[in-house]
């Protein structure tokens, strides 16, 4: 396994980091996003010190990575530990640099010979050639999301869009769907690739406004979850039957489940759940929360890709202090 100590900065961040990244992305379009947003807004005015630059461009350059494979030995681990994680992918490395910036002692282990989990990179050929295992591409705010980790003064790993040059409409191309022999679909940012399936579905339109309506409150659910976790467990649970009643409706049902309550239209189903290999799992298994993100509410800015590649990400969270 791979061992990470992580140093510790004195500081209640991570409270202000989290509401401001769940805050941004989602800017207010219902009471449930006003609510998170003023509470976490409060706890950003509380918690926040100023931030202190710890990842320097030398300690990202690709010849320091072998921080990420740095294999374990006893004789590396500290007496002192406040936490350990176990698994370095995003969760887990994320979690340990939050925890590191609150002052703890964190030590990660990993199976794996190197950090990262689905991010990871493997090399290949006698150029050593960079692959990445399992990244398609991740949201904008990624790059927002390790700097409020890591606390730099800037993106410690910038995300670059993917697409084909913008359109004279606005509208950029990032993915593309074939189902069956009909012509390739083209998923783009802004959401821009609806109108073309309204054409290919006249008789579909209520159930294409229904699509979007159950989709938009599923993404409307997620700031609540999320606010709901700054409160004690026992809070939480007195709580979550008012506040996460359309989180659970959401998340408990599959993308199949969904689907088949929105149309009967067996090819506009094809569609909706087209980009499913995006949430980890088939249709019948994936949760109809991602579901709708990844075909309506990922559109919203597009794909982005991390430059210097998916590697640098759990890199630049190995130095946080």
């Amino acid at each position: 396994p791979v061992g990470l100590e992580v140093l510790a900065m004195k500081t209640g961040a991570w409270v202000a980091g989290i509401g401001i990244a769940v805050a941004v992305p989602v800017l207010i379009k219902s009471p449930g996003k006003l609510a998170a947003f003023a509470g976490f807004t409060a706890a950003a005015w509380w918690y926040l010190k100023p931030l202190k630059p710890v990842v320097t461009e030398e300690e990202l350059s690709p010849k320091r990575r072998g921080i990420c494979t740095d294999r374990f030995a006893e004789s590396k681990i500290p007496e002192d530990i406040d936490t350990i994680v176990i698994g370095s992918g995003m969760s887990g490395m994320t979690t340990a640099a939050i925890l590191a910036r609150t002052g703890q002692r964190v030590l990660v282990l990993e199976q794996h010979d190197r950090t990262g989990g689905g991010t990871h990179e493997y090399e290949l050929g006698k150029e050593n050639w960079h692959f990445d295992a399992g990244l398609h591409y991740t949201v904008p705010e990624s790059g927002l999301l390790l700097q409020l980790c890591t606390g730099t003064e800037d993106f410690p790993v910038p995300m670059d869009l993917l697409g084909e040059p913008t359109q004279k409409d606005g509208s950029m191309t990032y993915e593309r769907v074939y189902v069956g022999d009909d012509p390739v679909f083209e998923v783009k940012v802004h959401q821009k690739h609806m109108t073309e399936l309204r054409r290919r579905f006249p008789d579909c339109q209520e159930d294409i406004d229904r699509y979007i309506k159950e989709a938009d409150e599923a993404v409307d659910a997620v700031p609540m979850f999320v606010f709901s976790k700054l409160f004690p467990f026992k809070w939480q649970k007195i709580l979550a039957p008012l506040w996460l009643r359309h989180w659970r409706k959401q998340a408990g049902q599959t993308v199949e489940e969904a689907l088949s309550k929105i149309t009967k239209n067996e090819k506009l189903k094809a569609y909706f759940g087209s980009l499913w290999l995006d949430t980890g799992c088939p249709p019948d298994q994936a949760s109809w929360m991602l579901g709708a993100a990844v075909f309506w509410g990922l559109p919203q800015k597009g794909g982005a890709y991390p430059r210097g590649g998916p590697q640098m990400m759990s890199q630049c969270l190995s130095y946080t202090q």
